[in-house]
Protein backbone atom coordinates (compact mmCIF):
# COMPACT_ATOMS: atom_id res chain seq x y z
CA UNK A 1 0.00 0.00 0.00
CA UNK A 2 1.64 3.46 -1.48
CA UNK A 3 1.31 5.79 1.71
CA UNK A 4 2.90 8.79 0.06
CA UNK A 5 5.20 9.25 -2.82
CA UNK A 6 8.30 8.40 -0.84
CA UNK A 7 6.91 5.69 1.49
CA UNK A 8 5.31 1.71 0.75
CA UNK A 9 3.69 -0.21 3.58
CA UNK A 10 4.84 -3.82 2.81
CA UNK A 11 2.67 -4.97 5.28
CA UNK A 12 0.73 -4.29 8.70
CA UNK A 13 -0.56 -6.65 11.50
CA UNK A 14 -2.79 -4.75 13.49
CA UNK A 15 -3.20 -7.38 16.33
CA UNK A 16 -2.77 -8.34 19.07
CA UNK A 17 -1.54 -11.82 17.99
CA UNK A 18 0.44 -14.32 19.35
CA UNK A 19 -0.07 -17.38 16.66
CA UNK A 20 3.81 -16.54 15.72
CA UNK A 21 2.07 -17.35 12.14
CA UNK A 22 4.88 -16.28 8.86
CA UNK A 23 3.33 -13.55 7.15
CA UNK A 24 4.50 -12.66 3.59
CA UNK A 25 6.08 -9.48 2.27
CA UNK A 26 7.66 -8.52 -1.44
CA UNK A 27 10.29 -5.96 -1.03
CA UNK A 28 9.83 -4.70 -4.74
CA UNK A 29 13.72 -3.39 -5.09
CA UNK A 30 16.85 -3.67 -3.24
CA UNK A 31 17.11 -1.33 -0.12
CA UNK A 32 16.14 -0.60 3.46
CA UNK A 33 13.33 -1.85 4.61
CA UNK A 34 11.68 -0.03 8.34
CA UNK A 35 10.32 -2.92 10.39
CA UNK A 36 8.19 -1.59 13.33
CA UNK A 37 6.22 -3.52 16.04
CA UNK A 38 4.61 -3.04 19.82
CA UNK A 39 4.69 -6.45 20.45
CA UNK A 40 7.63 -8.81 20.99
CA UNK A 41 11.74 -7.33 20.35
CA UNK A 42 12.11 -10.27 18.04
CA UNK A 43 11.77 -10.90 14.12
CA UNK A 44 12.34 -13.55 12.18
CA UNK A 45 13.04 -12.97 8.47
CA UNK A 46 13.51 -15.81 5.59
CA UNK A 47 14.51 -14.86 2.50
CA UNK A 48 13.08 -16.76 -0.79
CA UNK A 49 15.94 -19.53 -0.86
CA UNK A 50 14.51 -20.30 3.11
CA UNK A 51 18.14 -18.11 4.68
CA UNK A 52 16.99 -17.13 8.46
CA UNK A 53 17.81 -13.88 9.92
CA UNK A 54 16.61 -12.81 13.28
CA UNK A 55 16.49 -9.46 13.95
CA UNK A 56 16.25 -7.67 17.78
CA UNK A 57 13.81 -4.68 17.99
CA UNK A 58 15.17 -1.41 19.25
CA UNK A 59 12.79 0.47 21.85
CA UNK A 60 14.52 3.97 21.30
CA UNK A 61 11.51 6.56 20.66
CA UNK A 62 8.08 6.34 21.82
CA UNK A 63 6.54 2.75 22.56
CA UNK A 64 7.32 1.11 19.11
CA UNK A 65 10.46 -1.37 18.63
CA UNK A 66 12.05 -1.16 15.19
CA UNK A 67 14.44 -1.71 13.05
CA UNK A 68 15.91 -0.84 9.51
CA UNK A 69 17.53 -3.43 7.23
CA UNK A 70 19.21 -3.45 4.09
CA UNK A 71 17.49 -6.48 2.05
CA UNK A 72 17.83 -7.47 -1.45
CA UNK A 73 14.41 -7.79 -3.50
CA UNK A 74 12.47 -10.54 -3.12
CA UNK A 75 9.75 -12.17 -1.11
CA UNK A 76 10.35 -12.76 2.53
CA UNK A 77 8.56 -13.96 5.48
CA UNK A 78 7.85 -12.80 8.71
CA UNK A 79 7.25 -14.11 12.10
CA UNK A 80 6.95 -12.68 15.24
CA UNK A 81 5.64 -14.10 19.24
CA UNK A 82 3.08 -11.54 19.69
CA UNK A 83 2.60 -9.31 16.44
CA UNK A 84 0.62 -5.58 17.87
CA UNK A 85 0.91 -2.90 15.15
CA UNK A 86 3.10 -4.49 13.28
CA UNK A 87 4.38 -2.93 9.91
CA UNK A 88 7.25 -3.26 7.09
CA UNK A 89 7.60 -0.35 5.30
CA UNK A 90 10.22 0.91 2.30
CA UNK A 91 10.88 4.26 0.82
CA UNK A 92 12.44 5.13 -2.49
CA UNK A 93 16.31 6.09 -2.04
CA UNK A 94 16.81 9.54 -2.03
CA UNK A 95 20.22 11.00 -3.73
CA UNK A 96 21.53 14.62 -2.88
CA UNK A 97 22.98 16.27 -5.63
CA UNK A 98 25.34 18.74 -5.71
CA UNK A 99 25.21 20.62 -8.81
CA UNK A 100 27.57 23.64 -9.33
CA UNK A 101 30.09 23.36 -6.48
CA UNK A 102 33.20 24.64 -6.99
CA UNK A 103 36.50 23.02 -5.99
CA UNK A 104 38.94 25.02 -4.00
CA UNK A 105 41.11 23.60 -7.32
CA UNK A 106 39.91 25.02 -10.25
CA UNK A 107 41.79 22.46 -11.78
CA UNK A 108 39.64 19.89 -10.94
CA UNK A 109 35.80 21.93 -10.59
CA UNK A 110 33.25 20.52 -12.84
CA UNK A 111 32.61 24.00 -14.44
CA UNK A 112 36.39 24.06 -15.50
CA UNK A 113 36.71 26.16 -18.65
CA UNK A 114 32.58 26.74 -19.21
CA UNK A 115 30.10 28.59 -17.84
CA UNK A 116 28.09 27.88 -14.99
CA UNK A 117 24.81 28.27 -17.23
CA UNK A 118 26.25 25.90 -20.08
CA UNK A 119 26.93 22.98 -17.24
CA UNK A 120 24.07 23.68 -15.22
CA UNK A 121 21.79 23.37 -18.86
CA UNK A 122 23.86 20.24 -19.60
CA UNK A 123 23.30 18.51 -16.38
CA UNK A 124 19.37 19.50 -16.25
CA UNK A 125 19.26 17.40 -19.32
CA UNK A 126 20.85 14.38 -17.71
CA UNK A 127 18.34 14.51 -15.36
CA UNK A 128 15.16 14.39 -17.20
Amino acid sequence: KRLNNFVTELLRVSGPDSSGVNRTFVNPRTGWIHISNLGADKVKLVDAAGKPMEYLLTKEFGEARETMRFLPAGRYSISVPRAKELTVRTAGQSVHATANIESVVPEFARTAGRSRSATFSRMSIHWR
